[in-house]
C-alpha cells in the first residue's frame, strides 16, 4: 500500500473516533450567586457535554479579568431587574465588543442592547424562558436545546416547565408545585381530609435551588400532630 496513501487513512480515522469538543460556556449571575444554584447549574451542564463556569459578574471580573470573555463560545448573563444589571454589568458591552466570535444572551434585563448578539430572537427567547424557570429539569433541557439550536449537536430536550409566580407546593404532590388552585385542593382532600389547614409560605428560590429540606419537615411535622399543611 502507498505509504502516504496509509498515513492519510490513519489520520482520517482519527479524526473520525475523536469525539466532539465540549462548548465553552459562561453564566454570570449578581453578586448573590448562590453556590446551590452554581452546582445545579454545573452538573446539569456536565450531563449534557457542555463545559460551564459560572461566576457572580463581580467576582468573573476580580479573579478573570475582562479579556477573559474572549474565550467562550457563549456568554449567559443574568440579573434580577434593570436596576441591579446597571451597577454589576456596566463594564462590560465594552469588553464584549472585543469578542468577535462570542455569542451572547441577557436575562432579566435589556438595557444593554448591543449585548445579545450572534442569536435569532427565537433561540434567545426560549433560552431566557428556561433560565427564568430555574429548576434542574428546565437547566437540563436548556443545555440539550443550546447543544442543538446554537452549536448544531442534536440532543433531545423537553420544553421549559414554566413555573407560577404564587403557587401551591405539597413533597408528595405529583409535580411538587401547581398555580392550579382546583387541582391542588382535590388533590390535598383526597390524601388529608382533615379541615385544620396550614399554609408555610416560602420563596420560589429554595425549589429552584432545591433547598426545600426545611420546608418539608415543617410540612411533616404539622400532618404528624393531625393537621394537614401546604406551601
Amino acid at each position: 500500500m502507498n505509504k502516504r496513501f496509509s498515513l492519510a487513512v490513519v489520520a482520517m480515522l482519527l479524526v473520525v473516533g475523536l469525539p466532539a469538543q465540549a462548548a465553552q460556556v459562561l453564566f454570570l449571575g449578581d453578586n448573590h450567586l448562590s453556590k446551590a444554584k452554581t452546582t445545579i447549574l454545573k452538573e446539569s451542564a456536565d450531563k449534557k457535554g457542555v463545559t460551564l463556569d459560572a461566576f457572580s459578574a463581580g467576582k468573573f471580573q476580580k479573579e478573570k479579568g475582562l479579556n477573559a470573555l474572549c474565550q467562550y463560545e457563549l456568554v449567559m448573563m443574568q440579573a434580577v431587574s434593570r436596576e441591579a444589571a446597571g451597577g454589576m454589568y456596566g463594564e462590560y458591552p465594552a469588553a464584549l465588543a472585543k469578542c468577535k466570535k462570542v455569542k451572547v444572551l441577557t436575562s432579566g434585563f435589556d438595557q444593554f442592547k448591543t449585548l445579545n448578539t450572534g442569536l435569532p430572537d427565537g433561540v434567545r427567547n426560549d433560552i431566557d424562558t428556561y433560565l427564568s424557570n430555574g429548576i434542574r429539569a428546565n437547566f437540563e433541557s436548556m443545555f440539550a436545546y443550546i447543544n442543538t439550536k446554537v452549536f448544531k449537536r442534536e440532543q433531545a430536550f423537553e420544553s421549559a416547565i414554566i413555573l407560577p409566580q404564587n403557587g401551591f407546593y405539597h413533597p408528595q404532590y405529583p409535580k411538587q408545585l401547581t398555580g392550579d388552585q382546583s387541582a391542588f385542593y382535590k388533590w390535598l382532600e383526597s390524601n388529608n381530609a382533615t379541615p385544620n389547614t396550614v399554609a408555610v409560605l416560602f420563596h420560589r428560590s429554595a425549589l429552584e435551588t432545591e433547598q426545600t429540606q426545611v420546608l418539608d419537615r415543617t410540612i411533616e411535622s404539622i400532618e404528624k400532630q393531625g393537621g394537614r399543611a401546604l406551601g
